[in-house]
């Protein structure tokens, strides 16, 4: 632990010095933010006032498609133009991307207030304004681009994912792990209730991807930003209301039904929520999600993964027993 914040700070004082020369700014004060993975984080305070400096790591920008990744800050910044709550990042020579003096990688940009709230203290005003932020994203990522792709989700076949939850199955009593079983014949038994031919009714588009809580800020009674568009892709936009709703809404093991209406009707107010499109989202979202979570260590992960885990679980429940949140 000794050796990593020594590191970290090594990182941090050459990261400094080149924000300092290629923006020009003075820096009074900086300050590690203990959040995400791998990559570091500073808020720093300037003769400019605050901004976010994000370190990317070496191992971590593997798993990213360059030019992919320069697209989503694009669409990040004209998100921000267009009245999207999200940081703007500072470009130097036409790049967003910068480099230290040691070859760090990392991007400036403006420093967004706000809290991260649990989903047991968050309101309907933060809700609706969720909704209406996400619904606004929705439209002005997919009306300044004619740019289409496949969706990055590729949906298997019921076939394929019951091969799937049989090797979970295997591994659990392999290794002991009779507790889990249960679980995993849930998911099973949801696979089975899933009719596929629902999900060709699902829009498809460019979207944010990661729109969970530890991407979310809000004050007091509403948002205050979106954070983290580095997954920005294109996929099936249901993913985003799902995905904002298991994460802000499911709460004690059960779903605020108030929170969901109210996230609905702040999305509806800049884009189309059809009828029948909260269950069929949900259903998407697990069919996606399940297999990442629930596994035969399921019971070794860390807060983060387990709230994501406690999700698909409940929402196999919920598709077992067809028992959704209302729409209206």
């Amino acid at each position: 632990m000794k050796m990593n914040k020594m590191l970290n700070n090594e990182i941090a004082n050459d990261i400094m010095q080149s924000v300092s020369a290629q923006f020009n700014l003075t820096i009074d004060k900086f300050t590690e933010i203990q959040r995400g993975w791998l990559n570091l984080k500073w808020k720093i305070e300037t003769n400019h006032g605050y901004f976010l400096v994000k370190q990317y790591h070496k191992e971590r920008f593997k798993k990213y498609q360059p030019e992919s990744l320069h697209y989503a800050l694009q669409q990040q910044n004209l998100l921000h133009k267009s009245g999207i709550p999200c940081s703007r990042i500072l470009s130097r020579k036409g790049e967003f991307f910068q480099f230290s003096n040691e070859g760090e990688q990392f991007i400036v940009m403006d420093f967004c207030d706000g809290k991260i709230l649990k989903p047991e203290t968050l309101l309907e005003e933060h809700m609706y304004d969720l909704g209406k932020a996400t619904g606004l994203m929705h439209n002005q990522l997919n009306t300044t681009t004619s740019i289409k792709h496949s969706p990055q989700f590729k949906i298997p076949t019921i076939e394929e994912r019951l091969k799937h939850w049989d090797i979970i199955l295997i591994a659990c009593q392999k290794n002991g792990k009779h507790h889990l079983l249960p679980i995993i014949e849930n998911q099973i038994s949801a696979t089975k209730r899933i009719n596929l031919d629902d999900f060709f009714f699902c829009p498809t588009g460019w979207s944010h991807r990661d729109l969970w809580t530890d991407n979310l800020l809000f004050n007091e009674c509403s948002l205050s930003a979106i954070l983290d568009f580095d997954r920005l892709n294109y996929d099936y936009l249901d993913l985003d209301v799902a995905r904002a709703i298991a994460s802000c809404t499911l709460q004690n093991g059960e779903f605020n039904r108030l929170l969901v209406k109210a996230f609905i009707k702040g999305y509806r107010q800049n884009r189309e929520f059809s009828s029948g499109m909260l269950k069929r989202s949900l259903e998407l979202l697990w069919f996606m999600e399940s297999a990442w979570w629930i596994n035969e260590n399921m019971d070794e992960l860390n807060s983060s993964a387990l709230r994501f885990a406690e999700e698909m679980k409940w929402l196999a429940t919920m598709i077992i027993y067809d028992n959704f949140p209302s729409e209206t």
